[in-house]
């Protein structure tokens, strides 16, 4: 089985201060409609210049449960780097957000 695009994990590495983050998923709006374009990138970002983190936690629509929950890194060179992790639920297996 082929797994999508989106199963191709992002990699970190770090020299001191500088973080870069490999095969990162960037998306571009083409439209007020869900229409984005979607490319992989490189970005190096200086911890050192970190101004703000935010994080946010997105629910299922329909579950009582956590769909998402995303980590946002803002940088005081204007660069921005969005984290969302993410578990999969497998059928048949217990699961808990706090194991």
């Amino acid at each position: 089985m082929i797994k999508p695009a989106y199963h191709r994990h992002c990699h970190i590495t770090h020299t001191g201060s500088l973080y870069t983050f490999e095969n990162f998923r960037d998306f571009l709006r083409t439209s007020e409609d869900i229409d984005q374009l979607q490319t992989r990138t490189t970005e190096t970002v200086d911890i050192n210049k970190l101004i703000g983190l935010d994080m946010y936690i997105c629910p299922f629509a329909l579950h009582n449960m956590v769909g998402h929950t995303i980590i946002s890194f803002s940088f005081s060179d204007g660069k921005k780097i969005c984290l969302s992790v993410e578990a999969e639920i497998k059928l048949h297996r217990q699961y808990s957000l706090l194991h």
